[in-house]
């Protein structure tokens, strides 16, 4: 469901001439049926994925990057995106208008490496996917909220993290 409404959204974008590239980051355990799903509910898309060994992601990112104008959408895992310097650059320089996190209640904290590296890749608009309900926890919320809107949030975090260390009385 969630996958099909994915593709539907960025279906409409092309549509109405908000082009990619866009990215979708998803669990590794996932990411042939996002390739499937893209095949069969979006066939015009272009829709590459970028995963492959240390040396076949060099390739990749060699023929990515020549081609990016005509790319819809690349799928890659949360392992590659915060992985080695070459895969943080390339994406962090690839100038992605939406980007897609599968499983996004796995961004609930802000203080985590993962975090911290997928901060760095910017785009126009951020949307995380999930079917996992938060606990009612305010710190979660606020770190999900930072990562989609980091410049409303990040400059209140200091703020935020003090209201949340005390106790109420």
């Amino acid at each position: 469901g969630k996958t099909c409404q994915v593709i539907a959204f960025l279906s409409h974008l092309k549509e109405t001439g908000i082009q990619g590239p866009h990215l979708v980051v998803v669990p590794s355990s996932t990411l042939e049926n996002w390739m499937r799903e893209f095949r069969k509910f979006a066939p015009s898309f272009v829709v590459e994925p970028y995963y492959g060994s240390q040396s076949e992601r060099e390739e990749m990112r060699e023929i990515l990057t020549s081609r990016l104008d005509e790319i819809d959408v690349i799928v890659t895992t949360y392992n590659l995106a915060t992985g080695n310097k070459d895969d943080a650059s390339f994406l962090k320089h690839a100038g992605f208008n939406v980007i897609v996190y599968d499983e996004g209640h796995m961004l609930k904290n802000s203080s985590t490496d993962r975090f911290q590296k997928l901060m760095k890749i910017k785009a126009k608009f951020r949307l995380l996917l999930t079917g996992t309900p938060l606990q009612n926890n305010l710190r979660e919320l606020m770190s999900l909220l930072e990562f989609i809107l980091p410049t409303m949030f990040i400059s209140k975090k200091e703020d935020l993290k003090y209201v949340f260390s005390q106790k109420a009385s």
